[in-house]
Formats: C-alpha cells, sequence, structure tokens
C-alpha cells in the first residue's frame, strides 16, 4: 500500500473547516486580539490558581493558532492549503509548509524539537492525570501535581517562543 505524503492532504483554499486568514483592521483580527487577551489572562489566572489542566489547554490553542497562521501565510497564494484541528497536524503541516517553501532555518529545528517534546507533556497533564498504567503506577498525587505545573511552565514558555518565532517570520516579504 502506497503511504500518502503528508503534503498530499491539502483541501481547496475555500474549505469551509481551513482557519479564517488575518487581515488588516478586519473583524476576526479584533476577535483574535481580544481572544488573545482573554487568553493570557485566564491563561495567568489558571496557573495562579493551581489550575494546570486548564492553563495546559490554552497554551495548546494558542500554540496551534500560531502554527497554523505561520503556515497559511507561508501558503497564501496557493490553490490547497492545510486544515489543522490539532497540535500535532499543526506541527505536520508546518514542518511540511516550510520544506516546500524552503524557509527553513537553525530556529526551526530548535521550535520543532520543543514543541515536539512539549506534545506528550500535554498529552499527559490533559488525558492521563488519573490514569493508572505501567508507566504511571508510581506516579502519586504529589508527582501528578508537579507534572502539571511543570507541564503549564514549560507550555507558558513555549508559547511566547512560537509567537516570537512566527513573527518574525512574517514581517518578510511574502513568499
Amino acid at each position: 500500500m502506497r503511504r500518502i505524503s503528508h503534503r498530499d492532504t491539502k483541501v481547496s483554499s475555500d474549505h469551509v473547516k481551513l482557519r479564517i486568514p488575518g487581515e488588516k483592521g478586519s473583524y476576526q483580527n479584533e476577535l483574535r486580539y481580544k481572544l488573545y487577551t482573554a487568553g493570557f489572562d485566564q491563561m495567568k489566572a489558571a496557573f495562579d490558581g493551581g489550575y494546570y489542566i486548564e492553563c495546559v489547554s490554552i497554551c495548546e490553542s494558542m500554540i496551534t493558532d500560531r502554527l497554523n497562521a505561520y503556515v497559511q501565510y507561508l501558503l497564501h497564494n496557493d490553490e490547497k492549503q492545510f486544515i489543522s484541528q490539532s497540535l500535532h497536524n499543526s506541527l505536520l503541516n508546518f514542518g511540511s509548509a516550510t520544506k516546500e517553501k524552503d524557509v527553513r532555518d537553525p530556529e526551526f529545528s530548535e521550535i520543532y524539537k520543543n514543541i515536539e517534546n512539549w506534545i506528550p507533556q500535554r498529552n499527559t497533564a490533559v488525558h492521563n492525570f488519573v490514569i493508572v498504567d505501567s508507566n504511571s503506577i508510581t506516579d502519586d498525587l504529589d508527582k501528578r501535581y508537579k507534572d502539571l505545573k511543570l507541564a503549564a511552565i514549560n507550555g507558558m514558555n513555549l508559547i511566547r517562543e512560537v509567537m516570537s518565532y512566527t513573527q518574525k517570520r512574517t514581517k518578510i516579504p511574502n513568499l
């Protein structure tokens, strides 16, 4: 059976599930600004209150959106775009689009690796807090809370890193 390349998962640029692109002064840009402002406020409140799973979830949403925005920026003139509804899928899209457009630089590998390394922390925080399996049998409640907090801290650092990375690259002329 032939393996499908990730780039072959693109859809028509008018597909209903695609992220609505940003446009200067647009409703969607105003809405995104409000959502990001509220998201950062909620992330901080969740972290300060010890609600680390909520904090991690907001980080994931923001990282996913920033990756999607950058991929969309890279492919804006293309007939086909990537749909993304998960962080893992966004990371694959990010890898494919940067390779396709030949815009990888030394920071690409580092940011890709950092996101890739955070995904298991995110998965454990969001999906496995109460799961007891052979990997977590010795993780007591205190250990699980420490892991949640670390995933939140790493996620908050990562969103800032991703935002900085994508912001720097979208200030260059469109490809």
